[in-house]
């Protein structure tokens, strides 16, 4: 097997001729049609697969919560005056899987069919899966074979990085964990002084190896003639520029930058396809990812570029390089990028939130009956999983995303302060309380915490936690006061006021709090403390 060490730097780009980008590499493992993990078919989806997606593991739930977010971003498209009084309504799925939510989506519209609510909407709906695989096309017929065969379903060859649309579209297009499968290019920042290089993958006797390629050498097309930067990727590199100086200057270096060369088009072909000329729509994108900070952070609890296989393990990529088409390769979504992308398309992005906001959108008198209870907590949990929502700036959600303004740069780059709490940090090690593969959110849920997690969770999504250097004048020590005040009662909050009197350590508010409350208090505060640290949404000074 590879190993992190089959790996070398050239200085000329004679040493790569051949060696195709790490995107180029990426789209072979995963859609050749002779090798592809997609393509063949070799991908399993499910239980018994080589991973689950929550649609597999809530096909019931996640059916009822996708169908009622579509009615609601209908409902919002209407009020804009974007919908036509009459004719056909489309919800859009791209990159489906086996088309087990598309499925669940359409039971759960059969099922609601004749509520009040959706009386406008049931009767003019149709169900399209756009599927560039031809292997899980076929998968989605069998899946679907019902709904398709009454005329409910439609299945459609749609790329979705290429994503084109003939004729009319008034509905909502749907992607569940789909960004994450398209192929990254891989640009490697190994110490301040270093080139950024290009990551190429090349072929010898003993198997694939990554080379590293400075950047100043110039981009190389396929043949390996050097020529200027994608304009997107040169924007990209812009606006990551001082995460990677920030970075560098709290020797938290090496880092990776990863950029998807199909994001671009396919958020130009979302905004061609949700606004303009007999056309208007919602797009409502879920997956896991972060902002740029984070698919930068190279103390995060996972890699950012992961494989998963047939023993269901999350493992860095380069374990594959053996096996290429056998795994799924997989990256966190950069969604400080994919927001940057829709507003100079002219979109509003109308929902940036945790998937778990898709709960909100089914009635609360029936939310009770969403099974299983268990699952659904974990799925309001997950680490890391985001929900996304792109359409015309005038359209509001206000059940699935009350009024927060977009402000992308402000979520790109962390306080200085909190670099140089985050610098004090050791990579986390996985302990039996966390399961492989990070859900800490979820974990907590489980051991009966979700409350405390929660209510820190809203003080920490204020807008001023990512910011841009130099801006913000609180001390991290005072971070993690605002978060654990926020979710206990008095008199501890008296006391951690007295705390926060005077400047305080980690260590010194321990010892003004613990005393102040039970042990059982004390626990759960300070599991949450740990559980915060890993998943990288708080980075309070280190305790000894």
């Amino acid at each position: 097997m590879l190993g992190p060490d089959r790996r070398r730097r050239v200085d000329g780009t004679d040493a790569v001729a051949g060696a195709p980008g790490f995107a180029a590499f990426m789209e072979w493992c995963l859609h050749d049609p002779a090798q592809g993990y997609y393509a063949t078919g070799a991908v399993a989806l499910g239980r018994d697969g080589h991973f689950d997606t929550w649609p597999e593991r809530l096909p019931a739930a996640m059916g009822r919560m996708v169908a009622e977010a579509a009615r609601e971003a209908l409902e919002a498209l209407d009020r804009a005056g974007h919908l036509p009084a009459e004719g056909p309504l489309t919800l859009l799925e791209l990159g489906a899987g086996r088309g087990t939510l598309a499925k669940a989506v359409l039971d759960a519209l059969a099922a609601s069919r004749d509520a009040p609510r959706w009386r406008p909407w049931a009767h003019r709906l149709r169900l399209v899966v756009g599927e560039h695989s031809p292997a899980l096309r076929a998968l989605q017929a069998t899946t679907l074979a019902a709904h398709l065969e009454a005329g409910r379903a439609e299945l459609r060859a749609i790329d979705a990085r290429t994503l084109t649309w003939e004729g009319p579209f008034h509905g909502v297009v749907i992607a569940n964990e789909l960004l994450d499968t398209f192929p990254v290019e891989r640009l490697r920042l190994d110490a301040p002084r270093a080139p950024l290089c290009r990551v190429h993958m090349a072929e010898g006797a003993q198997g694939w190896e990554e080379v590293d390629l400075p950047l100043a050498l110039g981009w190389l097309d396929p043949d390996g003639r050097p020529g200027a930067l994608p304009p997107d990727l040169s924007d990209h590199l812009d606006a990551v520029r001082p995460l990677l100086q920030d970075l560098a200057a709290q020797a938290l270096l090496p880092a990776e930058v990863l950029w998807a060369p199909g994001m671009a088009p396919f958020v130009d072909g979302l905004a061609a396809l949700l606004q303009g000329p007999d056309r208007a729509g919602v797009a409502l994108l879920v997956d896991y990812g972060g902002t740029s900070r984070h698919v930068l952070d190279p103390l995060s609890r996972d890699v950012h570029l992961r494989a998963f296989g047939p023993d269901r393990r999350a493992r860095p990529a380069w374990h594959t390089w053996h096996a290429p088409g056998r795994f799924d390769l997989t990256w966190d979504v950069d969604w400080t990028h994919v927001g940057r992308l829709a507003t100079a398309a002219g979109l509003g992005v109308l929902v940036h939130d945790h998937q778990g906001a898709l709960v909100r959108a089914v009635p609360e008198a029936e939310r009770a009956r969403l099974e299983p209870r268990d699952l659904l907590g974990r799925f309001q949990h997950a680490a890391g999983f985001r929900l996304f929502g792109l359409g015309p700036p005038d359209v509001h959600l206000p059940t699935l995303g009350p009024p927060r303004p977009w402000d992308g740069p402000a979520l790109d780059t962390l306080h200085p302060d909190a670099l140089r709490a985050l610098a004090t940090l050791p990579p986390p090690a996985p302990t039996d309380a966390l399961h492989v593969g990070g859900e800490p959110l979820a974990d907590l849920w489980d051991d009966g915490q979700a409350g405390a997690w929660e209510a820190a969770e809203r003080a920490l999504r204020s807008r001023d936690w990512l910011t841009p250097p130099g801006t913000l004048p609180w001390r991290t020590a005072d971070r993690w006061a605002l978060a654990v005040r926020a979710q206990v009662p008095e008199p501890l909050r008296s006391v951690l006021a007295e705390a926060l009197a005077r400047p305080a350590t980690l260590d010194e508010l321990e010892a003004h709090v613990r005393p102040a409350v039970d042990a059982a208090t004390w626990a759960a505060v300070d599991a949450w403390i740990a559980a915060a640290v890993e998943c990288g949404d708080l980075i309070p000074a280190r305790r000894a």
